[in-house]
């Protein structure tokens, strides 16, 4: 009712509704899936008001209970779900859940090692040698737990602003920074062996995608690529200013093996730590050369990636924070978009990524891992790089152990 006051949505009957696009749109479905465009009732809206976040209402495998802002949600079971499992059994196999909101991660990790949570994430740096060693294995009596790990669909990066020097022209200056920094040492002594080495833009965990090598680390072909830009040994190459968001200190131990790795090929960086809203607002704005950043993809398609580079979407309007414009990327990303066959547009996404390596806006750096530790009576949970939990599917072998 009152969907024909908007074009293109038409209500088939109480359960359906007809969608009409005015051109095709690929990844439509996987954005339907988000939050944003849930159908909710109506008469909820009309009743709450305001205050319907408060009081969700969903056809999800489980219903609302409580919410106590900054400490914990809790869900009891939907008994009108309406999904099973393959053997035919009702889901969610839970009665109930709980989740708990515990901002200091040293404290939710105490709490789990004590049994009061069943499942955490992350797990805190200062902890990360006592629960794992150099092969990722559990070790000590952290044996005893589960893990379920994946690469996230994230990409952490420092952008050039290629509107302005000395990125402005010089492919091969943002080439040579690329080819100057070594990943995996900064990962295995900076990170302590956490996160994935980024050497392209796509994560290797989206569908259709594999890891590239496009970056490996090379000082020599990094100093010949800015020799190649005018800049021999660094020569001639004023000192560039790295802006970071400051509070986070993963953020500046990184920036730091960077500023190293980038001066042991000539090139000068000084560091300067601003507050996060300050930096988005440069960043936005284009007020800032050289800065830290990252993308979280929200749905598994490349387009989600690739739309940073759309040069319909220059900042702050959109999310080109690069000021970057190629010709032939954009038809490739156009048609990409307009593909509603998956491995068309995937072939047609990996060739303008190829594109957007060779012009090299950005400083790739890593992709984040998802690694969560599991008490030994959980079963069915499964890490995915969306950050999504799919709870309906969780039980515990134990039930005494089952808690509300």
């Amino acid at each position: 009712k009152g969907c024909g006051e908007v074009p293109g949505l038409e209500v088939v009957d109480p359960a359906t509704l007809r969608i009409r696009l005015t051109r095709p749109f690929g990844p439509f479905l996987k954005r339907l899936a988000m939050g944003y465009s849930f159908i909710v009732p109506r008469e909820a809206v009309e009743r709450y008001g305001a205050d319907f976040f408060q009081h969700p209402v969903g056809t999800g495998p489980f219903r609302f209970v409580s919410w106590t802002p900054n400490q914990r949600v809790v869900l009891r079971r939907n008994p009108r779900y309406w999904d099973v499992d393959a053997d035919g059994n009702r889901l969610p196999y839970l009665d109930g859940a709980e989740v708990k909101l515990i901002a200091d991660a040293k404290s939710a990790f105490l709490n789990f090692d004590t049994g009061e949570l069943d499942q955490l994430e992350p797990i805190p740096t200062e902890f990360w040698s006592n629960v794992f060693d150099e092969q990722r294995k559990l070790k000590g009596k952290y044996a005893a737990y589960q893990v379920a790990q994946t690469v996230e669909l994230s990409t952490d990066f420092y952008g050039f602003n290629l509107d302005v020097e000395p990125w402005k022209g010089r492919p091969q200056l943002r080439q040579a920074v690329n080819f100057a920094i070594d990943r995996e040492r900064i990962i295995r002594f900076v990170l302590k062996g956490r996160n994935v080495p980024a050497y392209e833009f796509i994560p290797p965990s989206m569908p259709g995608f594999g890891p590239l090598q496009h970056y490996r680390y090379d000082p020599a072909r990094a100093r010949a690529l800015l020799a190649e830009a005018g800049f021999p040994n660094g020569a001639g190459l004023p000192r560039l200013t790295l802006q970071l968001n400051s509070g986070g200190t993963i953020n500046d131990l990184v920036a730091e093996a960077i500023q190293s790795g980038l001066a042991d090929v000539g090139i000068r960086v000084q560091l300067l730590r601003v507050a996060w809203a300050q930096h988005l607002e440069a960043i936005e704005n284009g007020k800032t050369s050289f800065f830290r950043f990252g993308w979280v993809g929200d749905y598994p398609d490349a387009e989600n990636f690739l739309t940073l580079f759309d040069n319909r979407a220059f900042s702050p309007s959109g999310n080109n924070y690069f000021h970057y414009s190629n010709p032939e990327f954009q038809r490739l990303y156009e048609e990409g978009v307009r593909q509603t066959n998956p491995e068309r547009a995937a072939d047609l996404y990996r060739q303008a990524q190829e594109i957007v390596l060779r012009d090299a806006p950005m400083m790739f750096l890593y992709h984040s891992e998802r690694v969560h530790l599991l008490q030994g009576h959980v079963r069915g949970f499964k890490a995915n790089g969306t950050r999504l939990f799919l709870a309906k599917y969780w039980w515990l072998e134990d039930p005494r152990r089952a808690r509300g």
